[in-house]
């Protein structure tokens, strides 16, 4: 019985080992994101069983079993562990906390917030994970027939055969040769070439074992013979057991061509390769310096009233071909239009009297036409300091780039230093901003008066006006010196904090002949002087000029001050550490006072009394500060005080301690 229970375990683990052969095929590969490697998860109940009896299995080996089971078998049971194991043999497990599977590096992962692939054994990798951008390069020639001419019937031609490693894809490119007349470059787009004894049904490409010194290799019908190799491309066949052998030479690209038309006789390769017409000055000039650019820099003055204006413009001497172009150069702002060319690509004639050749000219023929009579700048007319008269102006030359300069120098040019011209710089006429003319905000008006052609909005203080919004100071107003018609007419000024606007409200009166309401609507204003007019400037006794009135400030209400005394920074005036030391510079006198008041200086008296004693103590206090001082000694505002209060305010303990025998004290 304990025969066939192993049997029928034998048979699930069987069964349970094919449905993990798809396991074992991926530990060849690298762990790239999508593939599952952990069986638990593939059948996690089967998984469960084989564990359990792997555990069975392990107790009747240690009871002293002498049956061997299925899975008591060293050689299957190593080869089932492999296969059932959630990662590689080469890796690392959860419990390695170096490891690139340990909880603590997919944590720092997780942080770093990367994507990261796990360690793998790259020993079956495929190509694709190996050799990316892994390239192989090998030097070729090719014989490539020339059937339309009569002087050469083959032509060799080197090119670079470039094998990418990680797909075996072959790419052709043949360096480009200036002046050949053949179209070079890439002979070859990149793909996978079969071999010419491969067949439809079994395909066969090439590799980089068809690749070495002297192999033949023939692609689309054309044979290419290997010649070289890079020192990486050695290296990494070397890598592969694959050698390379010795480099062949590179044929010459005449050696085909020694040969000699079918039917006429043996000549030097001299007189088959002589051009067809003889070599001019203006053939050899195009195979000498083909394109190479002479560039000089220039200036000319134009014709402006009263001063002259300097235009700057940037000379180019094609040496092919003896022409030259000219280029204007721009400034920022300059009021010019742009224009691509100041002359195209063409030959300047010289004036008429430098029309024989000067001893520096070289090469006449290409200067001179056939009949002597005029004559075209060459590159030996142009040194610093020298004038090119083209489309009606004089240009004089300033200076020109290194290789110009190397140029000349080299063919026997005096060149000179450059010419340094200091340009004046350009007076900005000062932009005169207008009077505001009362419309609308003159943060806005100012808008249209800078360089740009599409004002913007004022920006605004975002922070004050969060911190002050809704903020509104209200005092009340009259004319100052107004006419007998205006002297019982009353305003209500409003100050904005948040943005420092003012608006004025008339007091609406039956029969006053005025109908109140808005007399000024909200805007910033300014004082005589131009400043604006800002929140602390407003107070008690203050004389604003505003819009051609003059209004004294009489009265505030509550609120108002009350924030004046909260912002004392501001409102000066409303500050009592600021009333007290005032009222220190004048103690004397407040003493002579407080003696000559007796008793009546610890009664309630009127605000005019003691505003009286307070004058003749010498204190001199503005209306602000008599507001202040009287709400300071009156707290419940009765419109009476104690005079004796003011040394409370001062802190002068002296006074209070002489004063504390009176009766009457305890009303303090």
């Amino acid at each position: 019985m304990h025969s066939e229970a192993t049997d029928n375990r034998i048979s699930v683990i069987m069964s349970f080992t094919d449905s993990m052969s798809l396991s074992a095929s991926l530990n060849e590969l690298p762990n790239l994101p999508g593939i599952r490697r952990n069986p638990a998860q593939t059948n996690p109940k089967l998984y469960r069983q084989y564990m359990s009896m792997k555990k069975e299995a392990s107790l009747d080996d240690l009871q002293g079993s002498q049956s061997l089971t299925y899975f008591e078998d060293p050689e299957y049971l190593n080869a089932l562990t492999t296969t059932l194991k959630p990662y590689p043999t080469s890796s690392s497990s959860f419990n390695d906390i170096s490891g690139r599977y340990s909880l603590r590096s997919q944590q720092r992962d997780r942080e770093c917030k990367i994507k990261a692939l796990p360690y793998s054994n790259l020993d079956h990798a495929p190509s694709f994970v190996t050799n990316t951008e892994q390239i192989c390069s090998f030097t070729a020639s090719f014989v490539d027939s020339v059937p339309e001419n009569l002087m050469e019937k083959q032509r060799v031609r080197i090119v670079e055969i470039i094998v990418r490693t990680v797909d075996n894809t072959i790419e052709i490119r043949e360096p480009v040769i200036p002046n050949s007349g053949l179209m070079q470059g890439k002979l070859l787009r990149r793909h996978q070439i079969q071999l010419p004894t491969s067949t439809p049904e079994a395909p066969e490409y090439y590799t980089l074992a068809d690749f070495y010194a002297g192999a033949v290799v023939t692609i689309y019908n054309r044979e290419y013979t290997i010649l070289d190799c890079t020192t990486f491309t050695r290296q990494f066949l070397a890598n592969k057991g694959l050698d390379f052998g010795c480099p062949l030479r590179k044929p010459n690209s005449t050696d085909s061509r020694q040969g000699t038309r079918s039917g006429s006789p043996n000549r030097n390769s001299s007189e088959l390769y002589s051009p067809s017409r003889a070599c001019t000055a203006e053939s050899r000039s195009f195979y000498e310096y083909d394109k190479l650019v002479l560039r000089f820099y220039g200036v000319w003055y134009g014709k402006e009233d009263p001063a002259p204006i300097m235009y700057r413009v940037r000379i180019h001497y094609y040496l092919a071909d003896d022409k030259i172009e000219i280029i204007s150069q721009y400034s920022r702002n300059d009021g010019r239009d742009r224009f691509p060319k100041f002359l195209r690509k063409t030959r300047i004639e010289k004036p008429a009297e430098s029309l024989l050749p000067s001893e520096n000219s070289q090469f006449s023929s290409s200067v001179f036409d056939a009949s002597g009579e005029s004559a075209y700048y060459h590159w030996s007319d142009l040194t610093i300091g020298s004038h090119l008269n083209a489309v009606g102006v004089a240009i004089q030359i300033l200076d020109m780039d290194p290789f110009t300069r190397h140029f000349l120098e080299e063919n026997g040019v005096a060149v000179g230093d450059p010419i340094i011209i200091s340009e004046a710089a350009a007076k900005r006429t000062a932009v005169v901003v207008p009077p505001h003319n009362g419309f609308g905000s003159e943060e806005d008006s100012l808008q249209t008066c800078g360089s740009s052609l599409l004002p913007k909005p004022p920006k605004k203080d975002g922070i004050k006006a969060n911190l002050y919004a809704g903020v509104t100071l209200r005092f009340r107003i009259k004319f100052r010196n107004s006419k007998p018609a205006d002297a019982l007419r009353e305003f209500v000024l409003q100050v904005f904090m948040e943005d420092d606007t003012i608006q004025i409200r008339e007091v609406s009166v039956r029969n006053s002949g005025f109908t109140g309401g808005k007399f000024l609507a909200r805007t910033k204003q300014k004082h005589r002087d131009g400043t604006p007019i800002l929140p602390w400037h407003v107070y008690l006794g203050a004389v604003l000029y505003i819009q051609h009135h003059e209004f004294e400030v009489v009265d505030a209400d509550e609120a108002t001050l009350k924030l004046m005394e909260r912002y004392s920074e501001f409102w000066q005036q409303s500050s009592m550490k600021y009333l007290a030391e005032k009222l220190k510079q004048h103690d004397d006198g407040l003493q002579d006072v407080l003696v000559l008041m007796k008793e009546k200086a610890l009664q309630e008296v009127p605000y005019a009394v003691i505003k009286e004693h307070l004058q003749k103590a010498g204190v001199e206090l503005s209306k602000q500060e008599f507001v202040s001082l009287f709400r300071l000694i009156d707290k419940k505002s009765l419109g009476t005080a104690k005079f004796f209060r003011i040394f409370k305010l001062i802190k002068d303990e002296e006074t209070m301690s002489t004063w504390s025998k009176y009766p009457s004290e305890d009303t303090l």
